[in-house]
């Protein structure tokens, strides 16, 4: 590798590594990011302030409460050591991921120069490092940096294997990786399956038994290390998963699921399907770009990578009831490595110029939208928590309340942003609905969860009530539940403010057919009541 080659590597990894650390807290955290979070530490004994504990009691923590929602505990372990360590501000919880991803871009150069050549493996890295999607999820505090590092990881190590070199210290770093891998996401075990389905290929295809059956052994092996966790999560939590989930994405039809699925690996999950000007570049360069790739499917590498990065879409699409695009991170790397190949493929320099051009504009715009909150396929992400409880504390007084209607988003937001972080002691009730038994008797690490009983709210004393709600309440709560619990404040309170976050109308998910919510809404609202008989505002 000579020294300019070197130089363009270096630009490209900065440049990956400058957009990914750039305003890292831009927004808030998010439900899922606060729900990983909360599986780490025992917030409820500490008063919701975070104090370092024994790090054994925190991986103990860590692993116990992914498995009681049937989540691969590993992110979890590395999130709660990780905070141990520094902290649990919005900074430092998500540079864990950043961390992750970007190691991922030297590991990309890498498995592509295996694969390829040096040529192929500086475009790959320059695709990932400007990736949407890889963007994204590299700034959350998710699993989806580490499924990433690990995929690309372990297939790099079973590259080494079926290309002959299986030394001792390749083996046992494929077993690792690999069990690694699994350890992270469910999704994990679906890559797993897609290099099994490579070694079964090439049997068919070569023939050549040999040269499989020690690479069959060793797979067989890691099933049997994550046979235990798997048989957990799909025989103890699959019913309670799948019949749990109401996605957007399942409303499409096949044929549509496999068009948004590798949409989001093109361009992420921040442009709108209807945002033309973007989308047909877009489809024209990447399309062309894979499907040109099929000409040489018969060849090794390709072939290989075709295997771990379209199996998994397969699947996806198979079994949407309990699938998103963003699982398919794991077939990121290898599909960005496929379309590097493609331009390097290209006779005409001006073609293949161009085509980079394009790509580069569509990512630039699937950026921006990310750092600007526009055309989030995910509405929740853009939800301002930070900004709703800011607005709180700058008017709370004392002696006030506050309730959230909901324990999952709302309650551990408001305790996380009101009470963590700056270590205040702001009382956050959760309001009990009678209908809802799993709230009225919900604890969290078997530490009562402070709750009102919305029949006794009338009774409170309190001069002033701050009532959140989220436009999601009523997937658990029907329209009579919030709509009793108003009745019932309304009692002994007067409606005084009212503060609406997010309309209903800009969100993505409000152009599309599904019709979740009623216009007019907005994803939180903030009631501020004053007591009728004691309280002024």
């Amino acid at each position: 590798m000579n020294k300019k080659m070197v130089m363009i590597l270096l630009v490209i990894l900065m440049l990956g590594a400058a957009i990914r650390l750039y305003h890292p807290t831009f927004r808030s955290l998010w439900g899922d990011e606060i729900d990983a979070l909360f599986r780490t530490y025992n917030f409820a004994a500490h008063t919701y302030h975070y104090e370092r504990i024994n790090p054994m009691l925190t991986v103990k923590t860590s692993i116990i409460e992914p498995l009681k929602l049937f989540y691969p505990p590993l992110f979890s372990v590395c999130l709660g050591l990780w905070a141990w360590l520094f902290g649990v501000g919005e900074y430092s919880l998500r540079l864990l991921s950043i961390l992750f991803a970007i190691a991922s871009l030297p590991l990309v150069y890498l498995l592509a120069r295996r694969i390829f050549d040096e040529g192929t493996a500086i475009l790959s890295v320059f695709l990932v490092s400007i990736s949407g999607m890889a963007i994204m999820f590299s700034q959350e505090v998710r699993t989806y940096s580490l499924l990433m590092l690990l995929s690309i990881i372990s297939a790099l190590f079973f590259w080494e294997l079926i290309s002959g070199k299986r030394n001792p210290l390749n083996i046992v770093a494929y077993i690792i990786s690999t069990i690694l891998l699994a350890l992270s996401h469910a999704f994990g075990a679906v890559a797993i399956m897609a290099q099994v389905f490579y070694v079964v290929m090439g049997l068919v295809r070569n023939r050549k038994t040999n040269d499989f059956i020690s690479i069959a052994l060793i797979q067989g092996f890691i099933a049997l290390c994550i046979a235990p966790l798997y048989i957990y999560i799909f025989f103890t939590g699959m019913k309670m998963l799948s019949s749990g989930m109401d996605l957007p994405y399942m409303v499409f039809p096949p044929y549509l699921r496999l068009f948004l699925l590798f949409f989001a690996l093109s361009i992420g999950e921040t442009v709108a399907p209807w945002n033309f000007w973007v989308v047909i570049p877009a489809g024209l360069a990447f399309g062309y770009l894979f499907l040109r790739l099929f000409r040489w499917w018969r060849g090794k590498g390709v072939f290989f990578l075709l295997s771990l990065c379209l199996f998994p879409i397969i699947f996806a699409v198979l079994f949407a009831s309990f699938t998103l695009p963003k699982y398919l991170i794991i077939a990121l790397p290898f599909y960005l490595i496929l379309i590097g190949r493609s331009l390097v493929e290209i006779d005409y320099r001006s073609v293949r110029i161009f085509l980079v051009m394009v790509i580069c504009a569509v990512q630039a715009v699937a950026i921006v939208n990310y750092f600007s909150l526009k055309e989030y396929h995910n509405s929740n992400r853009i939800e301002p928590w930070r900004k709703v409880c800011s607005m709180i504390k700058e008017n709370y007084r004392k002696g006030d309340i506050i309730i959230a209607s909901n324990y999952e988003i709302i309650y551990r937001e408001l305790q996380y942003y009101l009470n963590t972080l700056p270590k205040s002691d702001h009382p956050v009730f959760v309001a009990h609905f009678r209908a809802m038994s799993e709230v009225n008797n919900a604890n969290d690490g078997n530490y009562p969860i402070p709750a009102i009983d919305i029949d006794h709210l009338r009774s409170l004393k309190n001069k002033r009530l701050w009532l959140v709600t989220h436009i999601q309440d009523k997937r658990k709560l029907s329209a009579t539940d919030l709509k009793e619990l108003r009745v019932e404040l309304e009692k002994g309170f007067k409606l005084v403010r009212t503060d609406n976050y997010v309309p209903y109308e800009e969100t993505l998910v409000s152009k599309l057919p599904i019709k979740r919510h009623l216009p007019g809404e907005s994803r939180i609202r903030v009631d501020l009541y004053v007591n009728r008989d004691i309280g002024v505002f």
